[in-house]
């Protein structure tokens, strides 16, 4: 029964202290990193060549036959999970947790990173996107954290 409520104890402590960091990892952007988000956004919106160079010819043929088309955007900022993984995985042996429990650390460290990095690349271009849509120009927005991109009806 003690070694039940010691690898319970561990276990709380382990989930406490991910879920403290997951609380305060999408706070943790440096001023940099959003400068240089905004700084890309407005180079892409001054510039429309810049832009279509990084449209696919298949899209720019479909906003030919109609209006407003749904697509994917995909962002280049990426989740090394790899090293999350294995960060929560010496954090869990640390605090001497079943290799179930583990897991499980391993999976809930790398799926709030994932979030933390599509939380902090997406939103610039979410905010111009939920501008757009009030001026109904957009609809249907919605964000994928394990690909880090959007999906989105838009005119051109």
């Amino acid at each position: 029964m003690g070694r039940k409520n010691g690898s319970t104890k561990a276990l709380s402590i382990a989930a406490s202290l991910l879920m403290t960091f997951s609380l305060i990892a999408p706070n943790v952007v440096s001023a940099e990193t959003t400068s240089k988000l905004h700084q890309s956004f407005r180079e892409s919106s001054s510039n429309n060549i810049f832009v279509t160079d990084k449209m696919s010819t298949r899209l720019l043929e479909s906003f030919k036959e109609e209006e407003k088309v749904t697509f994917l955007i995909k962002f280049k900022e990426k989740t090394d999970a790899e090293a999350v993984a294995a960060e929560a995985r010496k954090s869990a042996e640390a605090a001497n947790l079943s290799a179930h429990n583990t897991k499980l650390i391993q999976r809930s460290a790398v799926v709030s990173e994932l979030k933390t990095t599509s939380l902090e690349s997406q939103q610039s271009v979410k905010q111009f996107l939920e501008q757009e849509a009030a001026k109904g120009n957009a609809e249907d927005i919605t964000s994928y954290y394990i690909v880090n991109g959007m999906a989105v009806t838009a005119t051109k």
